[in-house]
């Protein structure tokens, strides 16, 4: 939809660079000289393989590749590696696999270029500029291949803030199909402790520290501290205590103490021989690791009580968000790329402004909240539509309260379950207000037949006695109940996949203590309306309601989501009008590590198969599928969607000319912001409103789905995120607009929240929900929502509902 000619554009954190125009790029090809298993584990494999060639020992960027009709890898040509060189990897039960680089030369053409082509020049470009911000290492540390902080903090001379804010530049380049070169660019900010570990007192280690220091909790899902060295500064996690001081402890890779270590690579440090040393993990090979306790200082989240005082805020306003990222591209001079030098623009790209129209909602007894007014469209033009989508979101709420949710399934019993030492009086108010919110939305009371207290101490955070309780209420009950769960705060985040294994397909709807407190404090009532309101929503959402649905058709008629986390699987089957009727099914991945998970080809195939059969019985089109798939799509995932379709069709399940097609979502990629740009003399940039979207080529587009210009831009400082959606797999041509579209859509499902503009559709929320928690809302979304919720509120009051 384009927006009225009011001279508002589109802009984008990328900047167009100047002097590569018409260069080619040349890519080497590596192969494996070795059999490689052919199985589920080959595309982990080589990836991982890749990780190591590139990291560990030829030092440049190296991307598997599916062009050849074997395994192999490509290089920038000009990487300094002698033809016939064989490199050894360790590969399957202890063998080592041979990798050999050839002669073979690709040059690309970006249009013809495959997508890890294209991304592997851009990856050449982005050595260039790396290199030139680590030259300046008086000015900026690295932390990733992409990502530079200034040296110093921004607020160094601050004394009351308890951690240093540094802002740091992150970046990639963008080699687009028409071959034009594009530098994304966004700010990021990193918060770490001023004090370090050694100067910590204990009790700060067992609360302020306890995600950092925990052992109990697994080693990648501890916090992160950062090794200043003083010149270098290094990101890790604790890994335990040596016992000993760092004159004692011996580095045995090294043959020296780590104090001896430390004197030879940084001899400006002072260091007390008698500073303990402490293991840490920095994601590597090598185990023995050692430094002093007090050069490791902890690095925290916008969720840690410190940062809420600190005077430089995570969140900024466009404006000096952009300011901050010229600041940055102003070092990036005498840039040259084979031979011929380039330079970047400070001008955003600019286009015209696109937006997705909000979708029209049905709620009970078919009443219909539009977007916009029925006359308030002259052809394609909306006239002021920022206003016209603030009051169709403010008018979610309200919709569910005069007309009752589409979908009003019973609700089952209820059986609440709550850590002891929670004082009776606060469990009792929680429970009368979820149940006053409930008749409220629904019309019905809530059944609560029983009340399940379990045991809190500090060996009980597996939550051992919480499942016990669980299983004991299943053998009592002999039937459907709803299990409602406060979850002790201090419970590790396995209490809650291991609580719906238990359950077994029960339903249940968790909630931590903290939330609970806060709907049960009548003091502050604003807060509490909205937590109770969305727990009661949780509730009733898992007990099988629809507060509403879209009330027109998508453009594909099945879409599936799928989500893996340590070795789950969710699968949610969205379908029939508007996605309204969904299917859920769980299975197992193939595991290597938490970075790249991989689905069984065989479950996937059987999965989509058993299911798509199951929407073809009951009488629903099957014209067209879409998979939503939460970060990386593998190949052998791709080869189990073709087999799957392939015996699909043989079965005339589907016919020969299904449109069937891959997209990644992808929640992290290009460092991107979208803005809507002002017309001249004021230039102002400014959120962009929800739905606004950036086609870079044919397979990929940029979609902003949250965001509230005004309200973001003045008083909370904000710029809101994207995300890339990446069409990896088509059996046919597809619109990638058409697929952003609906994307789109999907996220006004957000049932659970319905204030929140969720950066994902519900095919991915549901899944992240499934597998991890699906608490009342994320508390850092509680957090960053808590004025606009008041403003939603106050207008609730206002109609006296």
């Amino acid at each position: 939809m384009k927006t009225s000619p009011n001279q508002k554009l589109l802009a984008a954190s990328l900047f167009p660079m100047d002097g590569l125009q018409g260069l080619s790029f040349k890519l080497r090809v590596l192969r494996v000289v070795d059999a490689l298993p052919n199985d589920n584990y080959r595309p982990i494999r080589l990836q991982a393989w890749a990780d190591d060639l590139w990291h560990n020992v030829l030092k440049c960027p190296v991307f598997p590749t599916s062009r050849f009709d074997f395994p192999g890898f490509i290089v920038p040509a000009d990487v300094t590696t002698e033809v016939g060189r064989v490199i050894s990897l360790p590969g399957v039960a202890d063998k080592e696999f041979r990798i050999a680089v050839t002669d073979r030369v690709l040059e690309i053409d970006p249009k013809q270029a495959r997508p890890e082509e294209r991304d592997l020049a851009g990856k050449m470009i982005e050595r260039v500029i790396s290199d030139r911000l680590s030259s300046l290492n008086s000015k900026f540390w690295r932390t990733e291949w992409t990502l530079y902080f200034h040296l110093h903090p921004e607020n160094e001379h601050e004394a009351r803030d308890d951690v240093n804010a540094y802002r740091g530049f992150k970046f990639g380049v963008v080699l687009l199909e028409s071959g034009e070169l594009l530098l994304a660019a966004d700010i990021r900010t990193k918060y770490i402790g001023r004090r370090s570990l050694a100067n910590c007192s204990q009790a700060e280690r067992e609360s302020a520290l306890a995600r950092h220091l925990d052992l109990e909790i697994e080693i990648e899902d501890r916090a992160t501290f950062v090794r200043d060295n003083g010149s270098t500064k290094y990101s890790c996690r604790y890994a335990g205590p040596t016992g000993q001081s760092i004159s004692e402890y011996q580095i045995k890779e090294q043959n020296q103490t780590v104090l001896e270590f430390y004197t030879q690579h940084y001899p400006r440090l002072r260091l007390d021989p008698n500073d303990a040393a402490i293991f840490f993990d920095s994601g590597g090979r090598k185990k023995d690791l050692a430094a002093p306790e007090s050069r490791m200082f902890p690095v925290f989240t916008t969720e840690d009580e410190s940062l809420r005082t600190c005077s430089v805020k995570p969140q900024m306003t466009p404006e000096a968000r952009v300011q901050e990222i010229q600041s940055f591209l102003g070092e990036l001079t005498g840039l040259s790329y084979a031979g011929r030098t380039f330079s970047i623009g400070r001008e955003l790209v600019t286009r015209e402004r696109s937006i997705f129209v909000p979708p029209k909602l049905e709620y009970g007894k078919g009443n219909v909240l539009e977007p916009y007014p029925k006359n308030g469209t002259t052809g394609n033009v909306i006239p002021d539509i920022e206003k016209a989508i603030a009051d169709w979101r403010f008018n979610k709420v309200p919709m569910l309260y005069q007309h009752g949710p589409y979908f009003n399934e019973p609700l089952p019993d209820v059986v609440f379950f709550y850590p002891e030492g929670l004082p009776r009086d606060i469990r009792e108010r929680f429970l009368e207000q979820l149940d006053l919110e409930i008749l409220k939305q629904t019309g019905s009371k809530m059944n609560l037949i029983a009340r399940r207290s379990y045991r809190i101490v500090q060996g009980e955070r597996n939550g051992a006695s919480l499942l016990s309780a669980l299983k004991a209420a299943m053998g009592e009950q002999h039937g459907m109940f709803l299990a409602l769960v406060a979850l002790w705060d201090r419970f590790f985040d396995s209490v809650h996949p291991n609580l719906k294994e238990v359950l077994k397909g029960l339903p249940s709807q968790c909630v931590t203590e903290r939330v609970l407190r806060t709907v049960a404090n009548t003091a502050d009532p604003m807060r509490a309306m909205n937590r109770v309101r969305n727990l009661a929503l949780g509730v009733l959402i898992t007990a099988g309601v629809q507060p509403w649905v879209l009330l027109e058709s998508l453009h594909h008629d099945v879409y599936i989501g799928i989500d893996t986390l340590h070795g789950r699987v969710s699968y949610h089957f969205l379908f029939g009008k508007g996605g309204r009727h969904v299917l859920t099914s769980f299975g197992a991945a193939i595991k290597r590590g938490r970075i790249q998970e991989s689905l069984d080809k065989v479950e996937l195939r059987t999965k989509i198969e058993s299911t798509l059969r199951e929407i073809h019985q009951a009488g629903h089109p099957l014209r067209s599928v879409v998979i939503h798939r939460d970060g990386r799509w593998w190949k052998r995932e791709g080869q189990g969607l073709k087999e799957a379709v392939s015996n699909l069709v043989r079965e005339k399940i589907l016919t020969t000319d299904c449109v069937v097609g891959v997209v990644e979502i992808r929640k992290s990629h290009f460092p991107v912001r979208l803005f809507t740009k002002l017309a001249p003399p004021s230039n102002q940039l400014l959120n962009p409103l929800p739905g606004t979207y950036l086609v870079l080529d044919q397979q990929r587009a940029l979609l902003s789905t949250t965001g509230r210009p005004g309200a973001w831009d003045k008083s909370e400082g904000r710029t809101a995120g994207t995300l890339l959606l990446n069409l990896v797999e088509n059996s046919q041509p597809m619109d990638i607009c058409a697929l952003a579209e609906d994307a789109y859509r999907l996220t006004h499902l957000n049932w659970s929240a319905p204030d929140i503009e969720i950066s994902v559709p519900v095919t991915i929320r549901w899944n992240d929900d499934a597998l991890r928690a699906s608490l009342v809302s994320q508390q850092q979304e509680e957090d960053e929502t808590y004025d606009q919720t008041n403003e939603l509120n106050q207008k609730l009051e206002g109609a006296n509902i």
